[in-house]
């Protein structure tokens, strides 16, 4: 994840993974080369999952442990001024915010659980105090989050099984999420007055013939690309007999294992859409 500093060229590189670790860099060209310098990092057993740690076993009793092999997801990020907060979806059904203030350290801010699925997917919803999140049982869940506390305002099911991809917009009637899951399906969903409504959902007639694994939204447009190395684009429509997404055209790609989908450039002519799996794409 790629956070750019207010009022700065510079950016924020936020990297989670194994080993429940958050890690941040900090992003700025010199020149005409990019420089990297740690900013700062965060365990969720510090000492590498305990060792090193030496207590009274009176207080190690007291405590309650991390499990030292949760994976962190999924992250995303949003500026409030000068302080960066950072969500985080967890392998252990944990939902984590952290926050990072000039100077200061990364801050654990507060989690919360509400089910014993994993997090997959994690987004902020700009200029609000939500967050999205979706699971391997298919929820898709919607976080509100206050200074120290984290709550969940609303859930439904989505898919069948695990929320692979999502992406969201602002539209005329709330907030509009596309998710794609392991079920192939691709589901458009809308958040607005605090519930979460399923408008449309694909079908075995067209699309992806196995699960989903990148997505993006652009204007009326969406963006998908699954392990069956399809790159496919769709268009979001409202008619008189209400709300549709369409195939417009697809194509097939060199890219083997495609794991990730990303949008590098966008104008009223052309996108430039970049795959990752087994090796990388520009198309």
């Amino acid at each position: 994840q790629l956070a750019r500093r207010p009022d700065t060229r510079d950016l924020v590189l936020i990297s989670g993974g194994g080993r429940a670790e958050l890690r941040l860099w900090s992003l700025a060209t010199v020149e005409t080369r990019l420089c990297c310098s740690p900013l700062a990092s965060v365990m969720l057993r510090p000492g590498d999952g305990g060792r090193g740690n030496k207590k009274a076993w009176r207080l190690v009793q007291s405590e309650t442990q991390a499990e030292g092999e949760t994976r962190f997801m999924s992250v995303d990020t949003v500026w409030a001024g000068q302080r960066l907060v950072v969500g985080v979806a967890c392998s252990d059904s944990s939902v984590r915010v952290y926050t990072l203030r000039p100077g200061e350290e990364l801050e654990a801010v507060c989690e919360a659980r509400q089910h014993q699925h994993c997090l997959l997917q994690l987004r902020m919803i700009p200029d609000t105090d939500k967050m999205v999140t979706g699971t391997t049982g298919g929820h898709l869940s919607v976080w509100a989050l206050s200074e120290d506390s984290l709550t969940m305002e609303t859930e439904v099911s989505v898919h069948k099984s695990g929320v692979n991809c999502l992406d969201l917009r602002r539209s005329e009637d709330g907030w509009d999420i596309v998710t794609g899951g392991d079920d192939t399906c691709l589901v458009l969903s809308r958040y607005s007055g605090g519930q979460i409504t399923v408008i449309w959902r694909s079908d075995l007639r067209c699309g992806h013939t196995t699960q989903l694994t990148g997505l993006r939204m652009v204007g009326d447009l969406i963006v998908t690309s699954g392990v069956d190395q399809r790159l496919i684009l769709w268009r979001h429509s409202r008619t008189a007999a209400g709300e549709r997404v369409s195939w417009v055209r697809s194509k097939c790609v060199s890219v083997a294992d495609v794991s990730s989908l990303d949008i590098l450039t966008e104008d009223a002519r052309r996108l430039g859409v970049v795959l990752a799996g087994v090796g990388m794409e520009r198309i």
